[in-house]
């Protein structure tokens, strides 16, 4: 008997009707008449619920214990007979399996979830980390820049309190350039001074030999003096003290810049919209039509008496040789001209550069020049020149633009 029979002759038997059964088990009286059918087949837990009502085992009810043993693709044989029997287990088994595909799929996604979720902490977390790292990278800066000044101010108070010098000041009192040196005056004071202390001061450079000067003048306490230095880029200065036989020297100052003193000469030809010189290849005729700008660029020097500007300046036209026609440059038209004297500078007065332009129109015809060129010098304060040969134009060659300065320092 298969279980639809099963259920409809267990359900007469108890006197049960199929609404009963249904309002019993919860369900229609429709599903009920489906079981006894055979269009469906009751749920795992339908079927406990009417072994329970009919009184009889689960085994008994899918006559499961009629099996003596079941044959291959679900036959099983009764009585000598063989009969065919579809496996009430099969539907289960596959509810079964789709409730663990269930649970196993959420749980990957609850995996999921606590990944991503995970995922976002450590992210959050970094970031944090970086910041706390980035304001740790800036306390450590601070603190190494307080540290080294702080180191730097032991250092130096350490040396003070271990020097011997009590005071030192120098100062350049002027350029003489005839023979290339500057004229600097010195003080010293000593911390300890009595009548025998005697002071020598050595001068050195890598571009000179040393300069020593003995039996330096005193007054009181004060040792001072000038001395003639060369204009070098780098002039250390020592102080040895003698008294009583004991001799104490010690590193004083290292003076820079005493070569700041040069003017930058630059020349550059301007035309009318138009090459700045131009030959005819036809007739070999050369014009000159436009402005040629000079430009002198001051020294930023440390020294006021170093401090430079130029005094005048000239633009000479050479043909074949000789002097064709000469120009005055005018670098102050339209400003005020630094007075040394007075004290004032070039940079004082506001400006580190000055230009002059100087008009220039003239035409060479074929078969009148072999050779034309256009010098120019400048004479700064000191009475230095700085020559150049800015173009130069031949009837066998192309227009040149030089610009190679020529320093001539005054020789009386």
């Amino acid at each position: 008997m298969d279980l639809a029979n099963q259920i409809a002759a267990l359900r007469k038997k108890c006197g049960f009707s199929q609404e009963e059964l249904g309002e019993k088990l919860g369900v229609s009286r429709q599903a009920v008449s489906k079981w006894e059918s055979g269009k469906a087949v009751p749920e795992l837990e339908n079927l406990k619920e009417l072994s329970r009502i009919f009184g009889v085992s689960l085994s008994e009810l899918l006559q499961l214990e009629e099996s003596c043993q079941q044959k291959p693709q679900g036959h099983f044989s009764v009585e000598g007979e063989e009969k065919s029997f579809s496996l009430i287990t099969v539907p289960a088994k596959r509810k079964r399996q789709a409730v663990f595909s269930g649970v196993m799929i959420g749980c990957i996604f609850i995996l999921a979830a606590m990944t991503v979720y995970m995922q976002a902490q450590i992210q959050e977390l970094s970031k944090q980390l970086q910041i706390i790292q980035s304001d740790l990278s800036g306390i450590r800066s601070q603190w190494e820049t307080v540290i080294g000044s702080l180191h730097t101010k032991i250092e130096g108070s350490l040396e003070k309190q271990d020097s011997v010098i009590s005071e030192y000041h120098c100062d350049v009192l002027g350029f003489r350039p005839i023979s290339k040196q500057v004229q600097v005056k010195f003080s010293v004071v000593p911390k300890v001074c009595t009548e025998n202390t005697q002071m020598t001061l050595t001068f050195s450079g890598p571009d000179f030999e040393p300069i020593i000067l003995e039996n330096i003048a005193r007054e009181g306490s004060v040792f001072g003096g000038t001395v003639s230095l060369p204009v070098s880029h780098e002039i250390r200065v020592s102080a040895t003290f003698l008294e009583n036989g004991e001799r104490i020297s010690e590193e004083l100052d290292t003076i820079y810049g005493l070569d700041h003193h040069l003017l930058t000469v630059t020349a550059s030809f301007q035309g009318e919209m138009t090459q700045y010189a131009m030959i005819d290849q036809s007739n070999r005729t050369l014009a000159i039509n436009g402005s040629l700008v000079v430009e002198a660029q001051m020294p930023d020097s440390t020294y006021p008496a170093l401090a430079n500007y130029p005094e005048s300046g000239t633009v000479k036209l050479y043909k074949d040789g000789k002097i064709f026609r000469s120009y005055e440059m005018d670098f102050y038209e339209n400003l005020t001209k630094p007075d040394y004297d007075q004290g004032g500078t070039a940079v004082s007065e506001g400006y580190t550069m000055v230009s002059a332009a100087v008009p220039m129109g003239e035409t060479f015809p074929v078969g009148e020049w072999q050779q034309i060129a256009i010098e120019i010098t400048v004479v700064d304060r000191f009475g230095i020149q700085y020559k150049q040969t800015a173009y130069s134009f031949g009837t066998e060659e192309e227009p040149g633009h030089l610009n190679e300065t020529e320093i001539l320092y005054p020789t009386k």
